[in-house]
């Protein structure tokens, strides 16, 4: 997957951990889920203004998806 942060744009590598397995809700929708994790350094993007003691080389960022598909009484 590609990141791009104001100018500038890197492949970054995603570990992703799902999905899970599928969860009907009382309301008969189904839920399913993922999450995927990947570390940047922040100065690979050009954001490197702020001096190093304030915010970390390395940044972690993480994306937690909920899939939902509608029961056939949501419609």
């Amino acid at each position: 997957m590609y990141l791009t942060i104001p100018g500038v744009t890197k492949e970054v590598v995603l570990d992703v951990d799902g999905p899970s397995e599928p969860i009907k809700d009382p309301r008969g929708n189904m839920h399913m889920g993922t999450s995927a994790t990947t570390t940047i350094n922040r100065r690979d993007f050009g954001v490197g203004k702020f001096p190093a003691a304030m915010v970390a080389e390395n940044v972690a960022i993480t994306i937690d998806l909920e899939l939902v598909r509608p029961g056939a009484a949501s419609h």
